[in-house]
């Protein structure tokens, strides 16, 4: 199901993609994005603190008491915002001059909400930076959209939740145990998908192609989705029923 959507991902980041040279501007948020993408990398939640906006840091010690226990309360956050991502691949592309110039500008793409300037320098806002999905299923092209960050993200839940009612109990069953059926689902959604196509997805989601890709995947994938209720969701079972036999 996910390989109808490589030709659509592809197209876009070509033509998202240009030799332009980036301004000062850009290149500073790029500073902020590499130097967040390295602390979340290595979980150190002290170089994170140093990009944090003045604001967000004032009421982060106003919460915890201290800048120390600010610093140790990112823990969490650091621990979990790559969870699930190919780690040893996002290193390789570090590795590569080329992959990373490209890679982070997809990242200040992603992080873009989350950035703001302060006397001539940017910052990360953190509050208002959230790397969950939101569940939104009132027409196929929101569904569409759903689907498509769940995937970046790995979110197990949202995964869940977009399935119909009804499958979700079929699955549960057969799996014995509802942990155990969310994370089958999203394994088969995820499959293939590493952490350099998450970046690519989520570039393209928060790019000015947006809704052209959006109406394309609706129409490469519109006979998987069944609307219940006045809700969309996934119809897994028709993905299972066009999936070539195996030989």
């Amino acid at each position: 199901m996910l390989k109808r959507l490589a030709v659509l991902v592809f197209a876009m980041l070509s033509a998202m993609l240009f030799a332009a040279g980036e301004t000062t501007q850009e290149q500073s948020k790029t500073k902020v994005a590499e130097t967040f993408l390295q602390a979340m990398l290595n979980k150190d939640t002290a170089m994170l603190w140093q990009i944090l906006s003045p604001e967000s840091r004032k009421m982060m010690i106003a919460a915890n008491g201290s800048e120390d226990a600010a610093i140790k309360s990112l823990k969490p956050f650091a621990d979990n915002f790559l969870r699930g991502a190919d780690i040893g691949n996002i290193r390789k592309i570090f590795n590569d001059p080329q992959k990373k110039e490209i890679q982070l500008r997809q990242f200040v793409k992603l992080l873009e909400q989350g950035l703001i300037e302060h006397e001539g320098k940017w910052y990360l806002e953190i509050s208002k930076f959230s790397r969950t999905a939101k569940i939104d299923q009132s027409t196929k092209v929101a569904a569409m959209e759903t689907f498509l960050r769940a995937t970046a993200d790995k979110d197990i839940e949202t995964f869940w939740l977009l399935l119909p009612p009804a499958e979700r109990l079929q699955i549960s069953s057969i799996a014995d145990n509802v942990a155990e059926a969310k994370k089958v689902i999203a394994d088969t959604f995820t499959a293939g998908v590493d952490a350099e196509q998450a970046l690519k997805i989520k570039s393209i989601l928060d790019s000015e192609f947006k809704t052209q890709f959006l109406d394309a995947a609706v129409i490469q994938m519109d006979d998987l989705f069944v609307q219940i209720d006045g809700k969309w969701y996934l119809n897994l079972n028709a993905a299972d029923e066009k999936a070539p036999a195996k030989q």
